[in-house]
């Protein structure tokens, strides 16, 4: 647990958040990382893919740029771990 703030608000507010975050629903384990980015996307909810929260515009903008590749590069990106499929695709949607 987080060291006290002084201020019950703050630590309230952080309780709450940490409440929040745990939550969230779990994806099903039988998905692909890039059915559970679509899943993230349809549901229009954060969630964790292999202990990593990825959120909406994350999972939207992989998404765009997972289809925009070719087959071979898609299977590619997809055989990466999902900390590097999100950078590898930022990095690509920044450059366009």
């Amino acid at each position: 647990m987080s060291r006290p703030t002084g201020s019950w608000e703050d630590d309230a507010g952080r309780d709450d958040l940490a409440r929040a975050v745990r939550s969230v629903p779990k994806p099903d384990p039988a998905l692909s990382t890039v059915d559970k980015l679509r899943q993230i996307v349809r549901e229009r909810q954060a969630n964790r893919i292999n202990g990593v929260y990825v959120d909406m515009t994350s999972a939207s903008i992989t998404l765009q740029v997972h289809d925009a590749l070719s087959e071979a590069n898609q299977a590619k990106l997809a055989a990466m771990p999902v900390r590097r499929m999100v950078a590898v695709a930022l990095e690509v949607a920044s450059r366009s």
